[in-house]
């Protein structure tokens, strides 16, 4: 299977339990966030002085 037709699949079968929905829905949306692990950077992070 590609890696459309896997997200295809798991977003169906997340929102299957909610539709028809009871209220009308104006926008849906699905995003996919890297699933890459980033590499720690040598230099620290910046602190934000509050």
């Amino acid at each position: 299977m590609s890696a459309i037709a896997d997200l295809e699949e798991i977003v169906s079968l997340l929102l299957t339990p909610i539709f028809p929905a009871r209220n009308g829905i104006r926008l849906l949306g699905v995003s996919l966030s890297p699933l890459e692990r980033r590499v720690a950077s040598a230099e620290p992070q910046l602190r934000l002085a509050l």
